[in-house]
């Protein structure tokens, strides 16, 4: 049996590669040795004996090229504000102290890694960096230099981008109800407090046309899930709680649709537009935080 490796630990065999009388199995454990020691992380060592894994450095060429495209860039990063940048990275190789000890210390081997947090449990490596000082690319580069190459696709999205798409859809169709309600409301306020100056009939006539335009996209795009859901259910012998929502939004807009048309009354598309609204800031609890403000933006110029 020859010599250990002092980085991974395995048998350097017969002919050990020596570097300042340390013998290493493979050029891959020498560079990420040398690595660590130029950049002062001697401490890594000291956490576990020999807590390398066994690598085999390759020259990159062109493999991690595709990260440079602004389009591949975008479906990777979790947050972009100016030249900081957030990613976070499924590593397999994440097995031991070291590990986490080596990837949080990121920032010691190139300026331009603010911060990195490791979730050992998923096997994780959340990564913020300025890309003017070092790239997508060169990030994953200085990863899998150190053997913890990072499982990167782009086809299936995780589940913090499937919620954070969620909630911007549902913030759209809160924008979409809380634009018409507050609309509707202020059309419909003569009708409230008109006492002895009732409005001319054509422009009760007109106020109902705008409020049933307005009613319209609420009921098709921002009340649709509702809708959808309940006859869904229904098909499928089910009742749930979407079914009498459903029903009084569509019975709601369909008598006022008729009373406006008719000329026979004002209807309750403030009520609709309301209701709807308040039905969906209910869902809307339960976005992020920086939705959330922007929810009770929403709210305030409706109100104010």
């Amino acid at each position: 049996m020859g010599d250990i490796c002092v980085h991974c630990g395995e048998d350097c065999g017969r002919h050990p590669i020596m570097y300042q009388n340390k013998p290493f199995c493979c050029n891959g454990c020498k560079t990420v040795y040398q690595l660590l020691n130029k950049n002062n992380l001697y401490s890594y060592y000291e956490i576990e004996d020999t807590p390398g894994i066994k690598v085999d450095i390759n020259d990159f060429d062109d493999k991690y090229a595709y990260l440079d495209k602004e389009e591949v860039k975008e479906k990777i990063y979790e947050f972009r504000e100016g030249d900081m940048v957030k990613v976070t990275f499924f590593i397999p190789s994440i097995h031991c102290a070291s590990c986490i000890w080596l990837l949080e210390n990121l920032n010691t081997l190139n300026k331009g890694i603010s911060s990195s947090m490791v979730n050992f449990v998923k096997k994780e490596v959340s990564v913020t960096f300025n890309e003017k000082e070092i790239t997508l690319r060169q990030l994953v580069e200085l990863l899998s230099s150190i053997h913890y190459i990072p499982h990167i696709n782009l086809e299936k999205k995780s589940e913090y981008d499937k919620q954070k798409e969620e909630g911007k859809k549902l913030l759209k169709k809160i924008g979409v109800a809380g634009f018409a309600f507050g609309n509707t409301m202020l059309l419909s306020f003569p009708e409230y407090i008109q006492g002895s100056f009732g409005l001319e009939q054509k422009y009760k006539f007109l106020f109902g046309i705008l409020n049933l335009l307005f009613a319209i996209p609420v009921i098709s795009y921002s009340g649709s899930d509702y809708i959808k859901s309940a006859f869904k259910n229904l098909f499928n012998r089910i009742i749930n709680i979407d079914l009498p929502v459903a029903i009084g939004m569509l019975a709601i807009f369909l008598e006022s649709a008729y009373e406006i048309l008719s000329h026979s009354g004002s209807g309750y598309m403030d009520s609709l537009t309301g209701f709807v609204f308040f039905c969906l800031s209910e869902n809307g609890i339960k976005t992020e935080p920086t939705e959330l403000y922007l929810l009770n933006g929403i709210i305030n110029l409706i109100f104010l």
